[in-house]
C-alpha cells in the first residue's frame, strides 16, 4: 500500500494537491474518517520595521460559511475553534500561506501564534494541528488547495475564482480594510481610485496627492459649507457680545446661552456648522489610516527622499540608532514630523477660527482645550514614528490642502457683504417669527425647557 499525493500549480501563486490512501484499507480501522494535520511555520520579517510588521501579521482563518478571524498580534494567543473552519493563513503584513480543505477542518481545531524577540527577525511562530476528512479505502481522495502569495485585494479575488472547491472563501479578507464603515470607503471608493491611478503607471507618491485631492473635491461643498457656518458665527460676534453683556454672572449663564440661542435662530445661523470639517474628514482619515499600511502596491516604491513607502524614512545621518529608546523606538521619521508639525499648524488655524467666533465664557474655555489640542501633534508623533511613510505623507499632503482651502476661504469671504445678508434675514425672521427653524431654534426650544425645569427645581427646594 501506499498514500499517493498529487500537485500541480496553478496560474497565480495557486496550488492544488490531494492524498489518497491506494491498498491500504486493511491498516486502517474501519472507523477511522479522519487525518490529522500538523502546520507549524515561523513568521520571518520581511521589511525594515519591525514592530510595524508585526502588528499586521496574524494567523487568520475563515469559519465554513462564515466570516474570518484572526489571533492578537501581539501577544501569545491560543485558540480551539467551535465550528468547521474553511481555511487558516499564516499571514505576515503583505504575503500569506493559506491552507484550504474542500471538505473543511473539523471543529475543535487548535490554532497557536507565539510572538518572538525582535532580535531573532522572526515575528511569530505559527502552529495549527487540524483535522479533516479522509477514506482509508482510497475511493475519495483528500483535497486540499494551497494559496502562496501577496496580499493584494484584487489578485486574491481573481484567485479565488481559481478555487475548484465551489466555496465562497472571502480570501480578501486577508487585506484588512477596517471596520465596516471605513471598509466600506476603501471597498467601494479608494481601491477603485487606487487601481485607476496605478493602470497609468504614475509613481506611488503622486497617486497618493492624486487621491488626497480627489478626496478633498469631493468634500469641499461640505466643508465649505461649514466654513460660511463658522464665518456667520464670527461675524456676529460683536452683536452677540452686545446683546448679551447683561448677563455675566455666572447664574446668569443659561439666559445668556437662551438669548444667544435666539439670536442665532433669528439670523438663521447653525452654531454647530463649524464642527462639521472634522466630522468629514475623521471617516476619510480612519480609512486611509486602514488602506494605505495593507497596500501591497508601496512596497519598495520610492518618492522624492523617501526610500520605500510602506516602512519609516528616516532622517538622513542622525535618524537610526542601535538602542531602543522610550517611547520613540530606534528611528526618528521625516514624514513623521512633517505630519505632526504640519497637524499643529493646522490645530493653530482651526483653534483660532473657533476662538473668533465664541462669545464670553465660550472663548475662556477655548483657552484651556487650546492646549489639549496642540498636545495632540506630539501623541501623534509616538504613534506614527513606525508607521509607513506613506502614511504620514498623505495625512502632511491632506493637512497641507486642508490648511490652504481654509486659507482660500478666509480670504475670499466678504465679512460686510455676508453681515449684510444675515440683517435682512435677521428682518425677515422678526417679521415672521414661524420661519425661524433650524438646529439653532431647536437647540433654543431644549433650552427654554432645561431653563424652566431648572426654575422648578429651585422652588421646589425652597
Amino acid at each position: 500500500g501506499q498514500l499517493l499525493m498529487r500537485y500541480r500549480l496553478g496560474p497565480d501563486y495557486m496550488l492544488h494537491f490531494s492524498l489518497q490512501a491506494v491498498g491500504m484499507d486493511k491498516l486502517f480501522s474501519p472507523t477511522r474518517r479522519q487525518m490529522a494535520i500538523l502546520w507549524t511555520d515561523s513568521c520571518r520579517q520581511q521589511e525594515k520595521g519591525f514592530t510595524f510588521e508585526n502588528q499586521r501579521s496574524s494567523l487568520t482563518y475563515k469559519k465554513a460559511g462564515g466570516g474570518t478571524d484572526y489571533l492578537n498580534e501581539t501577544s501569545a494567543k491560543q485558540e480551539t475553534t467551535e465550528q468547521p473552519l474553511d481555511w487558516v493563513a499564516f499571514k505576515n503584513q503583505y504575503f500569506s500561506a493559506v491552507l484550504i480543505a474542500r471538505d473543511d477542518f473539523a471543529t475543535g481545531a487548535e490554532l497557536a501564534s507565539t510572538p518572538q524577540d525582535k532580535e531573532s527577525h522572526i515575528l511569530k511562530l505559527y502552529e495549527a494541528r487540524l483535522n479533516t476528512a479522509f477514506d482509508p479505502t482510497g475511493q475519495k481522495p483528500s483535497e486540499f488547495e494551497m494559496y502562496l502569495g501577496p496580499n493584494d485585494f484584487r489578485l486574491l479575488q481573481e484567485v479565488e475564482g481559481q478555487s475548484e472547491f465551489g466555496k465562497d472563501l472571502d480570501l480578501e479578507q486577508l487585506v484588512y480594510l477596517g471596520w465596516p464603515l471605513f471598509r466600506y470607503i476603501n471597498r467601494w471608493f479608494t481601491l477603485y481610485a487606487f487601481d485607476w491611478l496605478t493602470r497609468i503607471g504614475l509613481p506611488m507618491g503622486i497617486v497618493l496627492i492624486l487621491i488626497t485631492l480627489l478626496l478633498k473635491a469631493i468634500t469641499y461643498p461640505m466643508v465649505k459649507k461649514s466654513y460660511m457656518s463658522s464665518a456667520k458665527m464670527r461675524v456676529l460676534k460683536p452683536k452677540l457680545e452686545e446683546a448679551t453683556k447683561q448677563y455675566d454672572k455666572p447664574e446668569d449663564q443659561m439666559m445668556k446661552q437662551q438669548a444667544m440661542m435666539q439670536m442665532y435662530s433669528q439670523y438663521g445661523v447653525s452654531p454647530l456648522g463649524g464642527c462639521l470639517p472634522m466630522l468629514i474628514q475623521m471617516p476619510i482619515w480612519i480609512a486611509m489610516f486602514n488602506f494605505v499600511p495593507n497596500a501591497i502596491q508601496l512596497r519598495r516604491e520610492s518618492f522624492l527622499w523617501m526610500d520605500d513607502l510602506s516602512t519609516y524614512d528616516p532622517i538622513p545621518f542622525i535618524g537610526q540608532w542601535d538602542t531602543q529608546l522610550w517611547l520613540i523606538g530606534d528611528h526618528l521619521s521625516l514624514t513623521c514630523i512633517l505630519f505632526c508639525v504640519s497637524n499643529l499648524l493646522y490645530s493653530y488655524m482651526t483653534m483660532r477660527q473657533q476662538r473668533d467666533q465664541m462669545v464670553g465664557q465660550q472663548a475662556e474655555q477655548m483657552k484651556m482645550m487650546q492646549w489639549m489640542m496642540y498636545l495632540m501633534p506630539l501623541m501623534f508623533f509616538f504613534m506614527f514614528n513606525d508607521y509607513g511613510s506613506g502614511l504620514n505623507f498623505y495625512y502632511f499632503i491632506s493637512l497641507f490642502f486642508s490648511a490652504a482651502i481654509m486659507w482660500t476661504l478666509r480670504k475670499t469671504t466678504d465679512d460686510a457683504k455676508l453681515l449684510a445678508i444675515l440683517e435682512t434675514r435677521y428682518k425677515e425672521n422678526k417679521n415672521n417669527p414661524k420661519k425661524q427653524s433650524g438646529l439653532a431654534a431647536r437647540l433654543q426650544e431644549m433650552q427654554k425647557r432645561a431653563a424652566e425645569l431648572q426654575k422648578q427645581q429651585q422652588q421646589l427646594k425652597k
